[in-house]
C-alpha cells in the first residue's frame, strides 16, 4: 500500500486501517496459485505452485506523478479536458459533477481498444460486454447534457494519449469513430422507443387508476433500453407515479442469480475420446498429399462399441455424396471405421470432412459421409457399408472423389482470399467469426458494424477475382505460433493452436493459420461470384459464395433466367433493364387507374351499406363484409363510410389475398366514450386464427380462416355493447 498522507503521524496500534482509502492505495498484490479446479469442483494441487504478483501500472504513474487519483495522472485528464470542453461546461462545474466526466474517460478507453482488437457492440459474450460499457458512457453523457454524439470526439483523444504506444490505434481510428457513431445514433433510437414505451406504460396506469409504475416494466426499461435508475425515477415522478422498487430489485437480482448461472466454472463437453477409449493410436494423414491409399482397418465402432465385423444387409444403392451428413437419417451414419492412415480430411476449421469410399476385398465397399476427430488425432470415417464386409484387420484402398476434394479446395482457397479482401475494403477490424467450406458453395462470417454496399460487394469480388487471375503461388509453412504471428498471419479468436502451426500463405497478399486443404496458385480457384451478404446478429455479417465450378453453374442459372425473362417480355436480353421498367411503369399507371374506380366504387357502394347499421347503446354501428382488391381499397371504403356515418363505428370486414383482412374505425365523440378501434380489432381477429391492432381512431388485422368473417363480424355489437 503508499501512503498519500505521510505527513499524518503514525497511529499508536499497530495495525493500520488500510481500507482508509483517503489515505492508503493497493498498488501490489500477491495471488499463490496452488489448485487446478476439476470439473466436478474439487481441487487438485499444481505439480508447481507459484506466486502471481501483480502491480497496478496507473497507479504506479498515480504514485510518480504525486497526484491523489489516477484520473488526475496524464492518462485520463486530457481526455476529461475534451469531454469537459465538448459539453461547454467550466473546469469548476466539471469538478462539482466529476463523477460522469471519470466514467466516460475510463469507459472511452475500454471502447477504443476493444473496437481497434475487433469487437463490435453486440449482443453475445465480448461484444454485449462492449455495448453495456458504451451505453453506460452514454447514459452519463446525458447527465453532462449530452443529446446526440460525442464519443467519437472523445475517442479521438484516447488515441492521441496513447498512440506513441499503440499504433494500431492510429491505423484503426476511422472504423473505431464509424462503430461509435453507429452504436450511440442506435442508442439515440433505442432511448426514443423506450421513452415511447414508458409513456404507454405511464398512460395506461392513468386509466386504470393505478399510481405505482411496476418494478418488472421498470426493469425491462432498464435492462433492455438502458434507462438509468436515476431516469426512471425522473420519469415516473413527472408522471405523478412511484416506483416499485422492491419489484425492481426482485427483477435485478433474478437476473444477477441467472447470471451467475451462467457464468459458472463449466468446460463445453467433449465427444468421446476414441483413442483413449479403445487404445487406438493416431491416424496418419495423408490427405495433403494424396487422394488414394492402402490401410488396415484397425477400427469398427458401432453404438459407442468395438465391432469386429460391419456387413452390408443387402445391396445398397450408393448414396449422393453432396448430401450433408447432418441432412442424412442416423442410420446412414451408423458405422464409423478407423484405418491407420488415410487421405480423407477430418472437419474442422469451417472445412467439412471428406467423403468418399473404401474398397475391400471380394468387392465390398464402404461409403465413407462424413469423417471426423474423435480425441487424439483418431480419423473416423461414419458411414455405411454398401456391398460385402470388412473385419477389423482388412486391407482396403481409401479414395476421395478428386472433383469433389478439388471443389472443396477451391472454396476454401477463396475464403482466404476473400477474407483479406474484406478487410481490405471494409477495414483492418474485420476478422473471421466462422465459416463453412463445402464443395457446392463457402459461407463467411464476420464482424462488421454494417450492411455491406452493393459496391463494396462487388469491390470485394473484384479483388478476389483479380487475385485469382494473377495465378499466386499457394504455399504451407510449419513453424511455431509466435513466428507465424509474427510473421503477419492471421489467427482465428476462438481456435486453440500447438506448439507448431500451419501456415497457408498467399505470397505477402494472404497469411492464415490453417489447417485445410488448398489449390496450389489462386489460378485454380477459376473465380468467385457473392450471391448473398446478410446480418446474422448485431455487428455480425454473412457471405455466402461459389467458387470454380460452383461459379461457372450459377452465372448459366442466372444467364438462362434472364434469357427467360426476356423472352416473356418479348425482348432480347440486353435491353431486359429497358423493358422491365418501362413494364414496371405501365403497372403503375393501371394500379392508379384501378384505385381512382375503386374509389368511385367504394363512394356509390357504401350508402348500400347502412342497411346494415344498428344503434348500441345510443351509438351507431356499422359492421359489414364488403368486396376489396386491396388492403387501400378497404381503406377508402371505410373512410367513405365514416364520413357517411358522421358519428359511430364503422367495421369492416373483406377476404384479400386468400385472407380475412379487418378495417375498424371509430369517430372521435365514440372515442371519448372509451371505445378504442383497437380493442375492437383484438377481439375479433383471434376468431379468423389471426391478430392486429393499432389505436383509437383507427386499427387492422387478419387471419388466415376467411370463412369465418361473418362470425366474427357478428360480434362486433356485443363487443361495443360491453365498451361503453
Amino acid at each position: 500500500f503508499f501512503d498519500k498522507r505521510p505527513d499524518l503521524a503514525r497511529p499508536d496500534d499497530t495495525t493500520w486501517d488500510v481500507e482508509d482509502d483517503s489515505r492508503w492505495i493497493e498498488v501490489w498484490n500477491l495471488v499463490f496459485t496452488q489448485f487446478d479446479r476439476q470439473l466436478d469442483g474439487s481441487y487438485v494441487p499444481l505439480a508447481r505452485k507459484n506466486i502471481d504478483t501483480g502491480m497496478g501500472l496507473e497507479r504506479i504513474a498515480m504514485v510518480k506523478q504525486g497526484v491523489n487519483s489516477i484520473y488526475e495522472t496524464d492518462l485520463f485528464v486530457p481526455i476529461m479536458q475534451r469531454t469537459r470542453e465538448l459539453a461547454r461546461q467550466s473546469e469548476a462545474e466539471m469538478q462539482a459533477n466529476i463523477i460522469p466526466y471519470r466514467v466516460i474517460a475510463d469507459h472511452a478507453r475500454c471502447m477504443t481498444f476493444l473496437i481497434s482488437d475487433g469487437v463490435i457492440p453486440g449482443s453475445d459474450t465480448r461484444s454485449y460486454v462492449l455495448r453495456k460499457i458504451m451505453r453506460r458512457a452514454m447514459r452519463f453523457g446525458r447527465k453532462l447534457g449530452f443529446d446526440g454524439p460525442f464519443l467519437g470526439e472523445v475517442a479521438d483523444t484516447v488515441i492521441e494519449v496513447m498512440a506513441d504506444h499503440y499504433h494500431e490505434l492510429v491505423t484503426n481510428r476511422e472504423t473505431i469513430k464509424k462503430v461509435i457513431l453507429s452504436e450511440e445514433l442506435l442508442y439515440k433510437r433505442t432511448i426514443e422507443a423506450a421513452i415511447n414505451r414508458f409513456e404507454q406504460i405511464a398512460d395506461r396506469l392513468k386509466d386504470e387508476g393505478e399510481t405505482v409504475f411496476p418494478g418488472d416494466e421498470a426493469f425491462r426499461l432498464y435492462d433492455t433500453f438502458g434507462f438509468s435508475r436515476d431516469l426512471l425515477g425522473e420519469l415516473t415522478r413527472e408522471r405523478g407515479l412511484a416506483l416499485d422498487e422492491e419489484g425492481f430489485e426482485r427483477a435485478l437480482e433474478e437476473q444477477r442469480h441467472q447470471g451467475k448461472g451462467r457464468n459458472t466454472f463449466v468446460e463445453k463437453k467433449e465427444k468421446v475420446n476414441y483413442a483413449e477409449k479403445f487404445s487406438l493410436h493416431p491416424t496418419e494423414f495423408l490427405g495433403y498429399e494424396t487422394l488414394e491409399a492402402e490401410a488396415s482397418v484397425v477400427g469398427i465402432i458401432r453404438n459407442g462399441e468395438m465391432i469386429n465385423e460391419v456387413r452390408a444387409e443387402s445391396n445398397v444403392p450408393e448414396p449422393d455424396l453432396n448430401i450433408p451428413p447432418n441432412e442424412r437419417p442416423a442410420e446412414m451414419l451408423a458405422y464409423e471405421m478407423v484405418l491407420d492412415r488415410t487421405p480423407f480430411y477430418a472437419e474442422r476449421g469451417g472445412q467439412v470432412g471428406d467423403r468418399g469410399f473404401l474398397y475391400g476385398a471380394d468387392g465390398a465397399t464402404f461409403a465413407v459421409l462424413d469423417t471426423q476427430k474423435r480425441g487424439g488425432d483418431v480419423y473416423v470415417m461414419r458411414g455405411i457399408p454398401l456391398t460385402g464386409s470388412l473385419k477389423l484387420g482388412d486391407h482396403v484402398q481409401a479414395v476421395v472423389p478428386e472433383q469433389r476434394r478439388k471443389d472443396v479446395m477451391r472454396n476454401h482457397t477463396a475464403t482466404h482470399l476473400l477474407h483479406q479482401a474484406l478487410r481490405d475494403v471494409l477495414g483492418p477490424h474485420l476478422y473471421q467469426r466462422g465459416s463453412l467450406v463445402e464443395a457446392d458453395y463457402l459461407r463467411f462470417d464476420f464482424n462488421h458494424y454494417a450492411p455491406v454496399s452493393g459496391e463494396d460487394l462487388r469491390e470485394v469480388e473484384r479483388q478476389v477475382n483479380d487475385h485469382i487471375r494473377k495465378d499466386i503461388p499457394v504455399a504451407v509453412k510449419y513453424c511455431s505460433y509466435e513466428e507465424a504471428i509474427n510473421d503477419g498471419a492471421i489467427a482465428l479468436f476462438n481456435e486453440k493452436y500447438g506448439a507448431t502451426v500451419r501456415e497457408v500463405m498467399i505470397d505477402r497478399y494472404s497469411r492464415e493459420l490453417c489447417g485445410g486443404t488448398h489449390c496450389h496458385a489462386t489460378g485454380e480457384v477459376g473465380f468467385i461470384r457473392i450471391i448473398g451478404e446478410q446480418s446474422i446478429g448485431s455487428g455480425m455479417r454473412r457471405i455466402e459464395a461459389v467458387s470454380g465450378r460452383g461459379a461457372e453453374e450459377y452465372v448459366e442459372q442466372q444467364l438462362q433466367k434472364i434469357e427467360e425473362a426476356a423472352a416473356r417480355l418479348q425482348t432480347r436480353p440486353d435491353q431486359l433493364a429497358s423493358t422491365a421498367e418501362q413494364v414496371a411503369n405501365r403497372l403503375k399507371q393501371a394500379e392508379r387507374r384501378i384505385t381512382e374506380l375503386e374509389r368511385k366504387l367504394a363512394s356509390g357502394g357504401a350508402s348500400t351499406l347502412f342497411d346494415n347499421v344498428q344503434e348500441v347503446n345510443g351509438v351507431k354501428v356499422l359492421a359489414a363484409q364488403v368486396e376489396a382488391s386491396s388492403r387501400n381499397a378497404l381503406g377508402e371504403l371505410g373512410d367513405t363510410a365514416r364520413d357517411k356515418l358522421g358519428s359511430g363505428v364503422v367495421v369492416l370486414g373483406a377476404v384479400i389475398d386468400e385472407q380475412a383482412v379487418f378495417l375498424a374505425v371509430v369517430t372521435p365523440d365514440v372515442q371519448a366514450k372509451g371505445l378504442k378501434a383497437g380493442d375492437i380489432i383484438k377481439e375479433i381477429t383471434p376468431l379468423v386464427g389471426g391478430g392486429g391492432g393499432g389505436g383509437p381512431d383507427r386499427a387492422t388485422g387478419g387471419g388466415k380462416d376467411a370463412s369465418k368473417i361473418v362470425e366474427a363480424l357478428a360480434q362486433v355489437s356485443r363487443i361495443v355493447a360491453s365498451k361503453l
